[in-house]
């Protein structure tokens, strides 16, 4: 009596299919590069395989909407191989896959990411940056002393990625990986609505937490050093655009800001449509943000104007310019 109940409750094979199902269909998302979850869903996988061989029931993971919610569980990238690896073996065999060919491919992927020497691609040379700043090492501060400066757009790079050229670079990239890291939907940092709807303060705070690039988004750099700078997408200045300012934001912040040479020389005031961008610098042994403004700055005899960025600093009586930026104003 007591093994026939035991039967009943622990060894009815509709009732050992229906959890291993459920619990497959109720896996959780596995990450990009996250070894460890994969080759759990790895395991879990092969004891169902296995529980096939025993229980009719099992039949229903050869359904293609049970293995379509199987395969949703899996890293994006990992998904689009799966689908030329399914499509090969289809137009080989003339059938269509089963699901031991997809355990079989789970295992093996689990098998690769989880590689002692070239499995984690996504974290070694992040490392090494942050091993190098927690070491001290910061970058130089400039000698000269002033209150305000403007320097020319063009020459902070000889060329210009856009956003989408910024994003080939894998290892250091998680802010174009899904899922999101601010929200963690299935979206890219870049694509991210709900980042965009903070305030741009916290914006600012969120990529200085996460140690990324103000100008490119990617990790290992500050934004003064960097040579790969975004495009906007709304005002087409050098920032992602989730750092843009909407007019709502820089209403109160914005003020003129002018080049002063002589009394020949005059400034153009800045569009009303230009965004205000930030810039890490390194202070008493902290980082911290300030704020550039695009302007238009043009002589009073003259009608050529130059794009320059100008740094606000209010607590400054009067306005300079390089050396340079006079020499083109021929002032």
């Amino acid at each position: 009596m007591a093994l026939k109940l035991l039967q009943e409750r622990y060894g009815n094979e509709l009732k050992v299919a229906t959890a291993l199902i459920e619990k497959a269909s109720k896996w959780p998302q596995i990450k990009t590069e996250d070894g460890k979850a994969l080759s759990a869903f790895s395991v879990f996988l092969i004891s169902c395989r296995n529980a096939m061989e025993d229980i009719d029931y099992m039949e229903e993971m050869d359904n293609p909407t049970t293995m379509r919610t199987i395969i949703s569980k899996l890293p994006f990238k990992m998904r689009e191989r799966w689908r030329v690896h399914a499509y090969g073996i289809q137009e080989k065999q003339h059938n269509r896959v089963k699901f031991t060919e997809l355990v079989s491919f789970v295992e093996h992927q689990a098998k690769i990411v989880s590689d002692p020497l070239f499995g984690d691609l996504d974290t070694a040379p992040t490392e090494k940056v942050t091993k190098k700043y927690q070491q001290g090492s910061k970058p130089k501060k400039d000698s000269r002393q002033g209150s305000s400066f403007a320097t020319k757009v063009d020459q902070v790079a000889d060329t210009e990625p856009s956003e989408t050229k910024s994003k080939n670079d894998v290892s250091l990239n998680c802010a174009f990986t899904k899922p999101c890291m601010f929200c963690e939907k299935n979206h890219t940092l870049q694509e991210c609505r709900k980042i965009r709807e903070q305030a741009h303060k916290e914006r600012v705070s969120f990529l200085k937490k996460n140690g990324l690039c103000f100008s490119c988004l990617v990790k290992g750099h500050m934004s003064k050093e960097c040579k790969k700078k975004m495009t906007c997408e709304v005002c087409s200045f050098k920032h992602p655009s989730l750092l843009h300012f909407s007019s709502k934001e820089k209403g109160a912040r914005e003020k003129p800001v002018g080049t002063e040479v002589d009394k020949a020389s005059s400034v153009a005031s800045a569009p009303a449509d230009v965004s205000e961008e930030t810039s890490a610098c390194t202070g008493a042994g902290d980082s911290c943000v300030l704020a550039i403004v695009p302007v238009k700055v043009k002589a009073s005899k003259s009608d050529k104007t130059f794009e320059v960025y100008a740094f606000i600093d209010p607590g400054s009586s009067a306005s300079f310019c390089t050396e340079a930026l006079a020499r083109q104003l021929n002032v």
